[in-house]
């Protein structure tokens, strides 16, 4: 902003120049607006719709993700809401928290590229179903290029194992048949569909597996 001097009775004082004040508030709204929507596009699975995912990750904002979602071989790769290794996963997915990430679609993918020119070959995976003591149980299907696993979770969960193709990159699908609400099951007032909680992951080469054993 410039200033000019105002003469009266016999003395300057400095007035601000004339700005257009309707241009400044146009202008702002505008770059806000801009804000609002490359962060809706980027990270819209934390929209205020909580009864669902509304996340379908299109590929520009997979195309910025790819630098995140390469990560180290034998290595455990936690899913919490503070691990840089969250970024792995994908549609279905959302409200990751403290200890991981729950799965809230039929469908959620996990993407990522390892690091190194080990090729891996199985990837674990640390999963808990949303359980009652009127539902105990809850069907997952794991699905990499290599094949799928379907295993039946209770309460605790367990390590699910898929083999992986060798390939760098990777995509790996979890599928569930059926969701419910915590509400619904009568665990709360929580209203967010819910399928399994995925806490933890773990890329493994043929060493590394035979090396840990069966």
């Amino acid at each position: 902003m410039s200033d000019h001097p105002v003469g009266r009775q016999g003395s300057i004082e400095f007035a601000p120049e004339r700005v257009d004040f309707l241009s400044r508030i146009s202008t702002a709204l505008v770059g806000l607006a801009v804000v609002t929507v490359s962060v809706t596009m980027t990270y819209g699975w934390w929209s205020d719709d909580v009864t669902g995912p509304d996340y379908v990750e299109d590929a520009l904002t997979a195309e910025r993700l790819r630098p995140l979602r390469v990560v180290p071989i034998n290595t455990d790769l936690p899913m919490g809401d503070t691990s840089p290794y969250r970024w792995l996963a994908s549609d279905g997915f959302r409200d990751s928290e403290a200890d991981g990430v729950w799965v809230m679609a039929p469908t959620a993918r996990l993407v990522f590229e390892v690091e190194s020119f080990d090729e891996p070959a199985q990837l674990n995976l640390s999963l808990a179903p949303l359980v009652s003591r009127d539902k105990t149980e809850r069907e997952v299907t794991v699905s990499s290029r290599a094949g799928s696993v379907t295993v039946t979770l209770t309460d605790g969960g367990e390590v699910v194992r898929v083999p992986l193709d060798g390939a760098l990159d990777q995509e790996v699908t979890i599928s569930c048949p059926d969701l419910d609400s915590p509400k619904d099951l009568g665990l709360g007032d929580d209203i967010r569909d819910l399928c399994v909680k995925v806490f933890n992951l773990v890329i493994l080469t043929e060493e590394r597996i035979a090396d840990d054993g069966p």
